[in-house]
């Protein structure tokens, strides 16, 4: 399948596929990778990366939010349509240390929505 969306940080790439399936690779080992598959995702259009977390935006309109190894932790359903770009948005100024940024999404559906994320 073809990938569809992709982020690195550091020493680790994350893809993501048509597929339903979402690939931790790191710099130092290339043919060892870990797969996440999420079926009810129907592929991805969208992953970015905070801290020790990434989020991937589904063509089924939800945001996955997954652990640095990979583990599903949340799953965000707003969206109606695919989800077509994540972004975070650093929240340096503002006094509540647990808000550590905002995370804009973007979707097919046309609506931009925005999350807070606390560590």
């Amino acid at each position: 399948m073809s990938v569809t969306a992709m982020a690195a940080k550091e020493n680790v790439i994350i893809s993501a596929s048509a597929d339903e399936r979402i690939c931790f690779q790191t710099f130092q080992d290339l043919e060892s990778k870990i797969y996440l598959e999420l079926e009810d995702a129907k592929g991805f259009g969208a992953i970015s990366i905070i801290s020790n977390f990434t989020m991937a935006g589904g063509w089924n309109g939800a945001i996955y939010i997954l652990s640095d190894n990979g583990v599903l932790q949340d799953t965000i359903n707003y969206h109606r349509e695919r989800i077509t770009c994540i972004k975070f948005i650093p929240c340096d100024e503002l006094e509540d240390e647990d808000l550590s940024e905002f995370i804009a999404v973007g979707s097919s559906d046309g609506k931009i929505s925005l999350w807070c994320f606390r560590r």
